[in-house]
């Protein structure tokens, strides 16, 4: 039997976390289809991601049709966030 510790200190987004504890199975298809009869008018769909670099699996959740927008930031746009100011500082 293996051991999974997770140590969450600052919280753990359940859509990530989610997908991280996705990749770990050998039988992701079989997962997806107990996930999406779990509870009715609810859908899971893991698709493959890059942001900012970082390959991994996003989780979408559909409630009924209806998904939240993602804030996720497109590739090189963090740096872009962070360095459009005014320099009034050292």
């Amino acid at each position: 039997m293996k051991t999974l510790y997770l140590e969450c200190k600052m919280g753990a987004a359940g859509d990530m976390l989610m997908a991280a504890l996705y990749e770990l199975l050998p039988d992701q298809a079989s997962f997806m289809e107990t996930m999406n009869h779990l509870i009715p008018g609810v859908r899971v769909t893991a698709r493959r991601a890059i942001t900012c670099g970082i390959a991994g699996t996003h989780m979408e959740v559909d409630i009924h049709g209806h998904r939240e927008d993602s804030l996720d930031l497109a590739d090189g746009c963090f740096n872009s966030l962070f360095q459009d100011h005014d320099h009034d500082h050292d």
